[in-house]
């Protein structure tokens, strides 16, 4: 979708490209694909903003930590009880 938004955003004088990752892509917690996949995404960004930063198009990506969702119920109440969260 960058490669798209990239030629739009040049042709109109630039823009903001916003990816959302995850903390995973940051430290490993055994998701040999996902992990990989969210720290590319994060590289992807780098490199759109230092290929076309004079075209005026910023990237950033926004790296969230876990979230307590259905999914993540059987890892994050023992890491919380880890740090002493409540």
């Amino acid at each position: 979708m960058s490669k798209y938004a990239v030629a739009a955003m040049a042709r109109t004088g630039g823009g903001s490209i916003t990816n959302i990752a995850s903390i995973a892509g940051i430290r490993a917690h055994g998701a040999i694909a996902y992990g990989p996949s969210k720290a590319a995404m994060a590289a992807l960004a780098r490199e759109i903003a230092v290929a076309h930063g004079r075209d005026g198009i910023r990237a950033n990506t926004v790296a969230p930590g876990h979230i307590l969702t259905p999914h993540a119920s059987h890892v994050l109440p023992p890491m919380r009880a880890l740090r002493g969260a409540r």
